[in-house]
Order: structure tokens, then sequence, then C-alpha cells
């Protein structure tokens, strides 16, 4: 990676924690949440910004290093991490479906698709416009049936506000079909689109709205959206800065708390704060084994691992 591009992704990270800070949290009183007391353990440490992190069909965990434009690939057998592919195009939020990997490129500005079986040569663009017009950064996505829902998100490292190659002037969210290859726009429209996750036993759409600190819901009925409907106001429990999420079979919801927070929120699924896990770093994004027994969680330049209680 050039030194001009280096410098680029930390002054990404930068800009993005400064737009944060200056969103304090609610400073309402409230209940006050449960500590989470679960071992956390750093299984990979010293990249540069993690994000993203999927569980592919042997147990690997792949996951983003934003800041250095690699997808790594960690290996809980060994203890060990890999680079993937060193030209991610600054890859964020990662989907791995059967033998197939998604990934959202923010300086790419596209949705893409890999053959884990081929490797990093079989990178294939699915989505980079809409209405035949460049996105932003594609942040995060989730796979509903056979659509993918994703996040749009400009940075101003890769495109400043007065430059000419913005052709899409606002923050989107989208679901692109992979039959037929078309992108539709979800009618909601967020500030600043982040995190999403799809719940497939209770058939939930979660999106997060990071500056305003909310998470949005919508039943998903036959492949259709239902209106999307406000699920949590963050700030109205004294917590802030939504990022990337994920939810076990019980329907509980994994919230990154990014920012100030550096924590984990667990919700139930009527948006009751059920605890919060102390992470010690930036927590961007998180994902649970199938079995449901483990979750890894992103938290700057670690990938970290619970063993998770078993279901009450």
């Amino acid at each position: 990676m050039s030194h001009r591009i280096q410098i680029a992704a930390v002054a990404l990270i930068q800009a993005f924690s400064s737009i944060l800070e200056a969103q304090p949290e609610s400073s309402n009183p409230q209940k006050e949440i449960p500590i989470l007391d679960w071992p956390i353990e750093s299984v990979s440490t010293g990249h540069g910004f993690t994000e993203g992190a999927a569980i592919g069909p042997d147990g690997s965990v792949y996951f983003s290093d934003l800041e250095n434009g690699q997808i790594l690939k960690f290996d809980p057998d060994s203890n060990k991490t890999q680079i993937w592919t060193d030209k991610s195009h600054f890859s964020n939020g990662l989907l791995i479906s059967g033998n197939t990997l998604y990934a959202c490129e923010a300086a790419g500005r596209s949705v893409v698709s890999y053959d884990l079986q081929t490797g990093p040569s079989s990178r294939q663009i699915l989505a980079d416009k809409f209405e035949q017009k460049r996105f932003g950064s594609p942040n995060d996505l989730a796979l509903v049936g056979d659509q993918i829902v994703f996040s749009s998100f400009y940075w101003d490292w890769i495109l400043p506000p007065d430059d000419n190659a913005r052709e899409i002037h606002e923050n989107r969210s989208y679901t692109l079909s992979l039959k037929e290859g078309t992108v539709s726009k979800l009618p909601q429209h967020f500030e600043t689109p982040n995190g999403v996750v799809f719940d497939p036993i209770h058939n939930q759409l979660y999106l997060t709205e990071m500056k305003l600190s909310r998470i949005y819901r919508a039943t998903v009925s036959n492949g259709e959206f239902g209106p999307t409907e406000l699920f949590i106001d963050l700030q109205a429990i004294g917590k802030g800065k939504p990022d990337g999420m994920t939810v076990d079979q019980d329907g509980r919801l994994y919230v990154a708390l990014y920012g100030q927070s550096n924590q984990l929120l667990l919700l139930s699924p009527d948006a009751k704060p059920i605890g919060v896990l102390p992470t010690g770093q930036l927590t961007s994004n998180c994902t649970i084994t199938p079995d449901g027994k483990t979750l890894y969680i992103t938290a700057e330049k670690t990938l970290k691992r619970v063993s998770l209680p078993p279901s009450p």
C-alpha cells in the first residue's frame, strides 16, 4: 500500500472518531444496565482498524483491516491469522453464505463477492451504481433471502464534499437482488446509515442510524420489507453510536457501541437492555458462530472472542 493511501486511511478513522465524539451521549439518569462478566480474550492483535467479522464454512473468521486495506483470516484451531488478501479496496462489512464471501468496499464503492474456494482472484463486482450513479462507500450488509441489504455512507477522505465524483448526494440503505442484479433503495432515509443485520428466525431486519444513536427494525415477509419503525433510541438508556450488529437464535441483538462507549450492548427482542460487555477498545462489529456458542468482536486493532453462556 502506498504511503499516501495509508495516510488517507488513518485520516478516515480519525475523522470518523471526531464526528462521533461531537455527539454526546444522553445524560438522563436511567436504571443501571447490568455489566456482563463474560470472559473476553484478544485472539488476533496488531492490526490497523478491524471491522466486519464473518464466519466461514470451516469455522475460520474472516475480518477486514480497514486501515491497511486487507481481509484477514483467523483460524480458531491454531489461533493464527493470515492475510487473505491485501487488495480489499478498503473492505468494511463482510458476509459469508455457503462458500461465497460478500464485502462492502469503501474505496471500491462497490458490493462484491468472492468464491472462498477459488480465493481473492474470484472478486466480482455485484453492484456499484444506483440509477447509473456511483455509490458513496458501502458500509455493512445482510443477506435476506436472495437479496442483500446494505448501507452506503460517504467517507470524506475518499470523496470530499466538493468532489465532482460524488454522484449520489445522500447516504442511503439499498437492496440488491442477487437473481436480477437490480438495486433498489429502502424508503427510510438515514443521515448516517451503518450496521445491518437480519434475524431469519423472527424475520426482522435491523438497521442502525449512528449519528442519531437509533436502531430501526422492519418485518420481512415473503421477501417484502414492511415499514421501517424505531426499535430503540439508545440515548434514552444513556448509550449511543451503534455500529455493527449480530443476532442470536433467541432474537437477542448484540450491538457494537463505537466511540466513547467501548462496549457491546445486548438487547432483548422487545428492545429491553439485558447487559453491556466492556471491550476496552473502539468496538465496531460482531458475529456469532453457527452453533451459537462463540461471539467474535472487532475492536480497533484487535479481534476478540467471547464464550457465550447458554441461553436463559
